[in-house]
């Protein structure tokens, strides 16, 4: 019975970490948008001096 709640508990933690990374790349995802548009822009800039 110690193990399978034991089980449980791992299952459940895993799943809490699983959604909060999942959260973590629906977050960060517009900051890789902009990332990737600053770099352009600073290019532009760069090469139009």
């Amino acid at each position: 019975m110690r193990r399978y709640l034991t089980s449980v508990v791992r299952v459940a933690q895993f799943t809490a970490w699983e959604r909060l990374f999942a959260l973590w790349h629906v977050l960060h995802t517009p900051f890789v948008y902009i990332l990737a548009l600053s770099a352009v822009v600073h290019v532009i800039a760069v090469h139009m001096y």
